[in-house]
């Protein structure tokens, strides 16, 4: 399977079987604590912002579906949301109603921006997904659920500051998937 890249109405999306990118580019005027302040949703939890040279980065996780979340501000206010699941359908929905929440002025993506999602996609959330894609026959759980625990496995180690054991039994717990000890 090879991935796919399409774009509609300025929102960027790749595909990879059943593995779904979404990202819109434009400007964000808030500030990324703002919009967690903003956001009320006991689905979606956020991690702490990021203070990164020339950026800001926010990662979340979305539940039901399991959708993992990035936004991004630039020093000179260019934003970015890429959502990462496997339901295209309900990363789209959380993209427009976060678009709305941030304020985030959509433009058309830069190529830069697209080929920066586009590296991490074929080069990291590829494999990811294979891994995942092998992980059901033994741990007899679906691969939501094993997509869902593996990213947020990772969400809280590398976002809320869990360590790495930790977060792979809470993650287990949130999505029901049975680990063998």
């Amino acid at each position: 399977m090879e991935l796919k890249r399409s774009i509609e109405n300025n929102l960027v999306i790749w595909e990879y079987e059943k593995l779904a990118v979404l990202g819109v580019y434009g400007r964000l005027d808030k500030p990324l604590e703002e919009i967690i302040e903003l956001y009320n949703d006991s689905q979606l939890e956020f991690g702490r912002v990021k203070k990164e040279p020339n950026r800001d980065f926010l990662a979340a996780f979305y539940f039901e579906p399991p959708i993992d979340v990035t936004l991004v501000k630039t020093e000179g206010n260019e934003g970015s949301i890429v959502t990462y699941s496997l339901d295209r359908g309900e990363s789209k929905k959380l993209i427009d109603k976060m678009v709305e929440i941030s304020g985030l002025i959509i433009h058309k993506p830069e190529m830069d921006f697209i080929e920066t999602i586009e590296n991490e996609v074929r080069y990291i959330e590829t494999l990811t997904y294979e891994k995942c894609r092998q992980i059901p026959e033994y741990l007899n759980a679906d691969l939501e659920r094993i997509f869902g625990a593996v990213h947020y496995a990772n969400f809280l180690n590398k976002y809320k500051g869990f360590s790495q054991e930790d977060s792979m039994k809470m993650a287990a717990d949130r999505f029901s998937v049975k680990l063998p000890i």
